[in-house]
Parts: structure tokens; C-alpha cells; sequence
């Protein structure tokens, strides 16, 4: 089995995050000049910052993964100007040796599903070929991948921290995935890869316990 969990940034291109903040204006009851400048650039890094969510502009800032019951590995982008797509060949390069002949690995992981995918929309907006099967087309009812977060409810988010609490399990530390961004902006790059490292070891610590 692969445990993964992924760490994602907004968009790093000027050209998109001026595409996707160009529409932003005030409310028509806005008057004062101040106010309504407040409001333009307090929306635009909302907004901005939703890029991270999604792979279609959103970027890869670190992976972790554990095989089996290996000990979380991640690989992680040094600093803004750290290639994205230096990120996914050297986690390519990794994850793929060795794998060959093997078909496609269990994913394990807390809507990892989610992860999968950015991983697959970030790979193609690169132009890089993944060398492993991400099981974007996978089936639900299929065992390629196991979401923890659908295994325990299928109709509802629970956060892993949640789920770790009433479990009994470790939750998150000072980091969690709201908190990033902006831990990266701060240069606390270490910081943010050992949180990503240690949601893996929770969603292993999880799987084990719900799996049937």
C-alpha cells in the first residue's frame, strides 16, 4: 500500500492569478475610495488563495508517502521559484523505481482521491507523463484506492483531525491545510513538509483502524 497526502499553494503565475482576480469590484453601496480598496484587495487574495484547491491552477508545494510500513518519506520545493515540475519528476523518479511489472498501487490516504487527482491535473499542466497509475479513473467500490474519509462516511467531510480525535489518535499540530500558504509565504518550508509527513503517519494510524 502507498499512503499519500499532498500540500498545495495558489497559483505562483502572474498571468492566472491576474485572470482570476481581474473581475473582482465592490459593492455599489461603496463610496469611499478607502473602503472600496479594502474590500478589491481583501477579495483578490481570497480568491486567490482558493487556487490552491483545485489542480486546474493550483500548484504542488510537497508529497509524502509511505509504502507499507515504511517510514513517511517527502520531497518538498525549497522555495518560490523552485520549479514545480522539478517537485513531480523528482517524487516520479522515487516513487516509480522499482514499480515496474508491479500494475498500480493501493493509494491510501485522507480524501486522497483529491490528492490523486491535483497530482494527475498538476502532471498535465507540466507536461509530464506520471510514471505511476494515479487511479484518477479508479471504480468506488474497488480497492486502488482507500479514502479514509469516504470509509468513514461517504456523505459527510470529516476532517482527519476530527476523525483522529475521536479515535484517540494524535491530531495535527501548529499547521493544518488553512495555514500553509501562508507558512510557506514565512520561508517555514521545514515546517510544512513534517506536517505533511505526519498527516501520512495519521492516515496510515486511521486506515489500520477502520479497514475491514
Amino acid at each position: 500500500m502507498h499512503v499519500l497526502d499532498i500540500e498545495t499553494i495558489p497559483t505562483q503565475a502572474k498571468e492566472i492569478r491576474d485572470h482570476v482576480v481581474g473581475q473582482i469590484g465592490a459593492p455599489k453601496n461603496y463610496k469611499d475610495p478607502v473602503k472600496i480598496k479594502q474590500y478589491i484587495e481583501a477579495a483578490e487574495d481570497e480568491i486567490w488563495r482558493k487556487t490552491a484547491l483545485a489542480g486546474t491552477f493550483g500548484e504542488v508545494w510537497c508529497i509524502s508517502w509511505a509504502v507499507d510500513q515504511g517510514q513517511p518519506l517527502v520531497v518538498t520545493r525549497q522555495s518560490l521559484e523552485d520549479p514545480e515540475e522539478k517537485l513531480l519528476e523528482e517524487w516520479y523518479d522515487i516513487i516509480s523505481y522499482g514499480q515496474e511489472g508491479l500494475g498500480t498501487p493501493t493509494w491510501i490516504g485522507h480524501n486522497v482521491r483529491w490528492d490523486l487527482r491535483f497530482l494527475w491535473q498538476r502532471s498535465m499542466v507540466r507536461g509530464i507523463r506520471p510514471s505511476v497509475d494515479l487511479a484518477i479513473d479508479s471504480k468506488p467500490w474497488d480497492d486502488t484506492v482507500r479514502d479514509t474519509m469516504l470509509m468513514w462516511d461517504p456523505k459527510n467531510y470529516t476532517s482527519l483531525d476530527n476523525l483522529c480525535l475521536a479515535l484517540g489518535l494524535e491530531g495535527k499540530g501548529d499547521i493544518d491545510g488553512s495555514k500553509v500558504w501562508d507558512a510557506v509565504q514565512e520561508g517555514r518550508w521545514e515546517e510544512v513538509a513534517e506536517y505533511c509527513r505526519q498527516d501520512v503517519e495519521r492516515a496510515r494510524q486511521v486506515y489500520q483502524r477502520i479497514a475491514l
